[in-house]
C-alpha cells in the first residue's frame, strides 16, 4: 500500500512541476530574441527535475539502490532555490512539489529500512548545486 502512496506523491509532484512550467512558458521571450535559449532554461529544468524525481521513486525497488533513491532528494533540493529566487512568480507553486518529493522519499526510506540522514545531505547538495547553475545562467544573460 505504501508503494502506491509513493507513486501518487511523485506523479502529482511531477505534474505540478510540468503544469507550472507550461503555464509560465508563454511569458518567456521566444526564439529570435537576445536571450532565447537561456530564458527557457529554468522552466525546462523544473519540468525535467519533476519527472526525474518521479522516475527515481518508480525505479527505487531495492534497499541498496543508491542512484534511484537519490533522485527525488536531489530534485527536491534543486527545486528549492526556485522557491526563493522566484518568490513573486512561480516559486511558491513549487512548494507542494518539493514537499511531495520529500514525503515520497521518506516513505521509500521507511519501506526499505534506509537512513534518511544521507538524503538530507543530497537535498542540500542539490540545492547548492542548482543555485550555482541558476546564478551562472543569470550571469550569462546579463542579469548580474
Amino acid at each position: 500500500m505504501r508503494r502506491w502512496i509513493e507513486w501518487i506523491l511523485a506523479l502529482v509532484g511531477a505534474a505540478i512541476c510540468s503544469v507550472d512550467a507550461a503555464f509560465y512558458w508563454k511569458y518567456i521571450p521566444g526564439p529570435g530574441t537576445q536571450h532565447w535559449p537561456l530564458s527557457a532554461f529554468p522552466l525546462v529544468e523544473i519540468a525535467a527535475l519533476g519527472w526525474l524525481a518521479a522516475a527515481g521513486i518508480a525505479l527505487d525497488l531495492r534497499p541498496r539502490t543508491t542512484l534511484f533513491a537519490a533522485l527525488p532528494w536531489v530534485a527536491a533540493g534543486a527545486l528549492s532555490p526556485y522557491i526563493l529566487l522566484a518568490a513573486l512568480s512561480f516559486g511558491p507553486l513549487l512548494i507542494p512539489a518539493v514537499i511531495m518529493f520529500c514525503a515520497a522519499g521518506l516513505l521509500a526510506n521507511r519501506r526499505l529500512k534506509r537512513d534518511a540522514l544521507p538524503d538530507l545531505t543530497l537535498f542540500s547538495v542539490g540545492a547548492v548545486a542548482n543555485l550555482i547553475v541558476i546564478l551562472e545562467v543569470v550571469k550569462a544573460i546579463g542579469g548580474i
